[in-house]
């Protein structure tokens, strides 16, 4: 963690900022968020995200596809229950 550069640290404090904000509506909070990430990805030179209407229908596509009824593997799981 000793090389962390100051991009990183400035992405992990405006991402704490919004988490531990409490916005009034759900558009106001994806807005600060856009905001925050777009500060972020100009700040590193990178272009700004934009809006996508489609975005949640997707999302929620892409969740109805996760196949819910497998079980979870994690090795470390049973090496504990030694």
């Amino acid at each position: 963690m000793a090389s962390l550069k100051p991009s990183h640290f400035f992405f992990v404090v405006v991402l704490a900022i919004f988490l531990l904000s409490h916005p009034v509506h759900c558009d106001d909070e994806e807005d600060n968020l856009l905001q925050g990430l777009n500060s972020f990805r100009t700040s590193v030179n990178l272009p700004a995200f934009t809006k996508n209407k489609n975005a949640q229908c997707v999302a929620e596509e892409i969740a109805d596809d996760i196949d819910d009824d497998q079980p979870c593997k994690n090795p470390s799981i049973n090496s504990r229950s030694n």
